[in-house]
């Protein structure tokens, strides 16, 4: 497959690097070091047992980049619109487009540009942490879910097939609304209270301060969810959490990362999205609302 990966940061950078072994890989960024790194030396990434090097090309600009099978979107979920308006020219008929970003919505932003179809949603559990330009920390593992946003499966088993022969375990998931909703319960109780207290991912399952709070954020967004036509029970949503906090342990969160390369986070399309959404039922959620409060007062003091 000739695969493009919009968003070159550490997620980016580690599943373009595991796909590069037997595809065509383009890494397609706008952080100039990072791009020239890559074309450069290739993508390194630090392992467990050692570092390791892959070999894929970089581009800022994407105007002579065509006949594209495959996209994966890793950029901010903020910044979607924008950056697949600067790189539309890459879509073809029938690209497939593929979103593992943090947030909710994500798919619908995508639908502006490509038609539903070709749009695969997914989740991972993986976490990867950016060391300095074309260089990554795989710093946790875990499966990768996907599904497709209409029509058969016969896109998200395509792409399965080529994420298992990387090394990503992949599963195709039918129920794509409640793949979205397990996923943004996870963010919605790691991502904040990491950035705020500034601990890698392993509080919110080791420290019994943290992970009382990110069972009241996760309650609210349960309550919400299932006013949404879901339904979830708190506990597996908060466990399915702990699990990931645990097996990212030594991780820190995407929007912890964000805070300390003082870039805008988030924040409103992960918490933001429950205190959104509760409006339509008259819901109160004090402790999300608190919660992009505090991160965005982190924000204010970076963002002018």
């Amino acid at each position: 497959m000739k695969i493009a990966v919009i968003g070159s940061g550490a997620m980016g950078c580690l599943y373009g690097a595991y796909l590069s072994k037997d595809n065509e890989v383009i890494m397609i960024d706008g952080w100039k070091d990072n791009v020239e790194k890559i074309n450069e030396n290739g993508i390194t990434l630090d392992e467990e047992n050692g570092s390791y090097t892959y070999k894929a090309k970089a581009y800022e600009d994407s105007r002579d980049i065509n006949d594209v099978d495959l996209v994966i979107v890793f950029v901010k979920s903020i910044n979607t619109i924008s950056e697949l308006n600067k790189h539309k020219n890459i879509f073809k008929e029938d690209t497939i487009v593929l979103t593992l970003q943090n947030g909710y919505g994500n798919d619908e932003d995508i639908m502006k540009f490509v038609k539903k179809e070709n749009i695969i949603i997914g989740t991972s559990s993986h976490s990867s942490i950016m060391v300095g330009p074309g260089h990554a920390k795989h710093a946790g593992c875990g499966t990768t879910h996907i599904s497709t946003v209409v029509g058969n499966q016969d896109n998200a088993e395509k792409v399965a097939e080529i994420f298992n022969k990387a090394r990503f375990i992949t599963e195709v998931n039918n129920d794509v609304k409640r793949l979205i909703w397990s996923k943004l319960f996870v963010n919605i109780a790691i991502n904040p209270l990491t950035t705020i207290l500034k601990m890698n991912n392993g509080a919110i399952a080791e420290n019994d301060s943290v992970k009382e709070i990110a069972a009241k954020l996760v309650k609210e967004a349960v309550i919400v969810a299932n006013k949404e036509g879901m339904n979830f029970t708190f506990e597996e949503a908060f466990n399915n959490a702990l699990d990931v906090s645990y097996k990212t342990r030594l991780s820190k969160s995407s929007m912890y990362q964000d805070t300390l390369r003082k870039a805008k986070t988030e924040i409103d399309k992960i918490n933001g999205t429950v205190v959104r959404l509760s409006s339509k039922y008259n819901i109160e959620c004090p402790y999300n609302s608190m919660i992009c409060d505090l991160v965005h007062a982190i924000e204010s003091e970076y963002i002018k």
